[in-house]
């Protein structure tokens, strides 16, 4: 039992911990952030020196390109307010050239010198009328837009009395900065509410969105958020090695920007102890806040982290090791017992011709490189060992099982739809099994569909599975037809195909979709034409309870008409237009929502149940090898308790709709003799 003293410290600890990185955030706010926060609140308010509207191009959130018509004289005043805030002058030739370029981009036209410093002088003018410029002319040097060259020149300044309002808002942007989120040393505080959770100076909810402290929620889910925050990482010794081998030889590697960041910020957790921060978002799925850095990251991120503290691998800890060193080596397809057989077979490749990331990447090209790294390193480490000794190693390896396409699984269970189950591997089997794999049965399916063009078939059969996942998967997350068929042509593109084939093979990976996975059609179909009725009968927002009490909702609103776009200037002006509800992104998001609700409550489920140290990565679990064995059997187990429960009816009574009856006939409790819904 901790001492008082103890708790004292590590309060103490924390404190710190969660001040400086509020510091930090604060820190973060420049002339920029401030500039941009005065102008969302006020250029509404700006006189109108510039009449009429133009139209602007860009990418909706559904990377389409998008035309719409917008003020002029707002653009105008975002591109002078933008540019005189964020550095603190400006002249009628620094602001004329801006405007100058803008007009170019913007409108496709060509200002001269003599209109755009008019333009120009209209708007200084007026910021001087307003104090928000000074009235007098000061010399200054500044790097001038066009030339990049220093330039001396008579500016215009900020007022005082504007710098000092500016102050204020800078203050107010400060203390309403939430903290930049890290791996931390000391555990964070358990949440008790949705604003109370992590420490008191976080300034960070749990669920993002949900405003009000009144919000409460349920208990069952703060224990599952709770408990994964309680968990202590390490970084494996193997991953600080690959950091400094890839740091020191970047001319071998195509590492991203991001990546080299990445690989140098673990270098500061070498031989520490971490935890990471959770919060949720309205679905109710979890995150662990660790910025550039987390278990639920990229491959490198999650061979990282392994558990701090260790487990005795006991009986059939080496049974799981062998199992997640061939998941992570691109075995997955095999039956469980020849996965372990599969490590057997190649133990001494595994243990005499891998030294490191680089021989992984030599020998096994299809691998998740990193993990793989360190599962081999693992085996190593045991196998060097006395036989009898073994089952005594202490491993602090961190073994995932992944849910078989999770989303489609839970539509399988909700629909009864025998063949999706099947498909995802929901249905009884045994470790001499081979698991059913999605992606090739759909690519399979499809290049077998008859009266099916050689080309396109051809086309199928070369990329396989490959090309199969991204349909399969955008398909459960609500894809229709349209975009299906458009990211096939980009697949095609891509490697270099004809991309005129694009529609001839996604509409063969549909009719597969719909033939093998037929789930996702009925309770996408069902919920949209719900949401669709219920929209028309004036509803804007909707909100079920999941099966641990955990409140979902799904409302999107269209901002865009208040948004303001100038060149790379963004200005987001809340009180411009009320917004109005986006039905096409609502109607369309209702079924991935909801999947992602009951695949989220899923794994809650699973965290609470075990009495042991959890990692989660959304449809993946992760524990100790020792305690592997248990977990899967939870995670059968808690599969079946989250569909006891109808959140669908939930839904459909809350929206006022008749539940959706569902005539399949698949049982969910046969995943609980099931080897492959979570392998």
């Amino acid at each position: 039992m901790l001492s008082l003293t103890k708790i004292a410290q590590a309060t103490s600890g924390l404190t710190s911990e969660i001040q400086g990185l509020r510091n930090l955030a604060k820190e973060r706010i420049t002339n920029r952030e401030i500039a941009r926060s005065f102008i969302n609140k006020h250029v509404p308010d700006m006189p109108v020196l510039c009449e009429g509207e133009h139209a602007v191009t860009f990418l909706d959130e559904r990377k389409q390109s998008s035309v719409k018509m917008q003020d002029k004289n707002l653009s105008l005043w975002v591109v002078a307010l933008q540019t005189t805030i964020e550095t603190g002058y400006t002249s009628y030739a620094l602001l004329g050239s801006i405007f100058s370029s803008w007009a170019k981009d913007t409108l496709n036209v060509d200002w001269d010198i003599k209109t755009a410093k008019n333009v120009a002088k209209m708007y200084i003018n007026t910021m001087q009328s307003t104090a928000i410029l000074s009235g007098k002319l000061e010399k200054t040097k500044y790097i001038h837009p066009d030339t990049n060259e220093e330039t001396e020149s008579l500016v215009v300044k900020l007022s005082d009395k504007f710098r000092e309002m500016m102050l204020v808002e800078e203050e107010e942007l400060r203390e309403s900065a939430e903290l930049i989120c890290k791996p931390l040393s000391n555990k964070p505080e358990n949440w008790t509410s949705n604003i109370d959770g992590i420490h008191a100076d976080s300034n960070i909810q749990l669920i993002n969105g949900k405003l009000f402290a009144g919000d409460e929620i349920a208990q069952p889910v703060l224990d599952a958020v709770n408990k994964l925050q309680a968990v202590k990482f390490r970084v494996a010794p193997c991953i600080i090695d690959a950091a400094y081998d890839i740091l020191d030889n970047q001319h071998e590697y195509n590492s991203s920007d991001e990546d080299m960041r990445m690989f140098k910020e673990i270098l500061q957790f070498e031989n520490k102890e971490v935890y990471f921060m959770v919060t949720m978002d309205k679905r109710g799925r979890m995150y662990y806040r660790g910025g550039l850095l987390s278990p639920q990251g990229t491959d490198f991120c999650k061979a990282a982290f392994q558990f701090a503290e260790g487990k005795v691998l006991g009986e059939n800890g080496i049974k799981a090791v062998a199992l997640h060193t061939a998941n992570v080596l691109g075995q997955d397809k095999l039956s469980i017992n020849d996965r372990v057989k599969w490590v057997d077979d190649n133990m001494a490749l595994l243990m005499l011709g891998i030294n490191d990331h680089h021989d992984v990447r030599e020998h096994f090209p299809k691998a998740d490189v990193f993990q793989a790294t360190v599962a081999i390193m693992e085996i190593q480490a045991i196998m060097q060992l006395p036989e009898d000794d073994r089952i005594n190693f202490v491993s602090h390896l961190v073994c995932h099982q992944d849910g078989t396409c999770n989303g489609l699984q839970h539509m399988a269970a909700i629909t009864k739809n025998r063949q999706t189950a099947i498909s995802v591997n929901c249905v009884a089997s045994t470790h001499d099994d081979k698991p059913s794999d999605m992606y090739g049965i759909i690519a399979s399916y499809a290049g077998d569909i008859k009266g099916i063009e050689d080309s396109a078939h051809n086309l199928i059969v070369k990329y396989g599975r490959s090309m199969a996942k991204n349909p399969v998967m955008i398909t459960g997350y609500g894809a229709g037809e349209a975009t299906i068929i458009g990211n096939t042509a980009k697949y095609l593109i891509e490697h270099n195909e004809d991309a005129q084939w694009g529609e001839a093979v996604g509409e063969a990976y549909l009719a597969a979709i719909e033939a093998n996975a037929g789930a996702v059609k009925s309770l996408t179909n069902a919920l949209k034409s719900r949401v669709q009725k219920a929209v028309e009968n004036g509803a804007t927002k909707f909100t079920w309870t999941t099966n641990d009490g955990f409140v979902a909702s799904t409302e999107y609103r269209d901002v865009e008409p208040n948004r303001i776009r100038a060149g790379v200037f963004n200005a987001l002006v809340k009180d411009l237009f009320k917004p109005e509800l986006d039905v096409i992104k609502t109607v369309g998001a209702m079924s991935p929502n909801f999947i992602h609700s009951i695949d989220s409550t899923h794994v809650r489920q699973v965290t609470v149940k075990c009495d042991h140290s959890l990692v989660l990565v959304h449809d993946s679990v992760g524990s100790h090898a020792a305690t592997y064995f248990d977990t899967a059997r939870v995670i059968r187990e808690e599969f079946v308790a989250v569909h006891e429960y109808e959140a669908l009816d939930n839904l459909c009574s809350n929206m006022g709709m008749r539940t959706p009856k569902f005539r399949g006939d698949f049982d969910v409790n046969e995943v609980l003799q099931s080897s492959y819904i979570f392998s």
